[in-house]
């Protein structure tokens, strides 16, 4: 994926609306990872929660992202166009796509948005294709 392809892509995304199981935080990684490297890790997720509530219970049975992806670690500094940012919270992981100095989410309000990069507990993930 080159960085013109990666933008393309998301601009094309910006203000699809949210929908759990459809297209939330996991979902809309999911799907952007399958378009770029021709997997199909979204074949398994999308569609089988419809609310926040199935989805904890979802998530329990399956893990997170970095269960399911093959991710890598990467220092805070070191985040590139395309890295998956984590945020932790109180009951689960909320997935971003790193775009520079900002982030690409999908918000339960606004849909695909771009945001400024957040602090705090975040880690910083890399796909790891070999």
């Amino acid at each position: 994926m080159t960085e013109v392809e990666f933008h393309a892509y998301i601009q094309k995304q910006i203000g699809k609306p949210f929908k759990w199981g459809d297209n939330d935080c996991n979902t809309f990684i999911l799907k952007m990872v399958d378009y770029f490297y021709g997997t199909d890790y979204a074949e398994d997720i999308v569609g089988q929660y419809d609310s926040k509530k199935s989805a904890l219970r979802f998530a329990k049975r399956i893990g997170n992202l970095r269960d399911y992806l093959p991710l890598r670690r990467i220092p805070r500094n070191h985040a590139q166009t395309g890295d998956l940012i984590l945020v932790k919270d109180k009951v689960f992981d909320m997935a971003h796509v790193c775009m520079g100095s900002k982030m690409v989410s999908v918000d339960e309000t606004m849909g695909v948005v771009q945001l400024p990069m957040v602090d705090g507990d975040i880690y910083r993930w890399r796909l790891w294709h070999q």
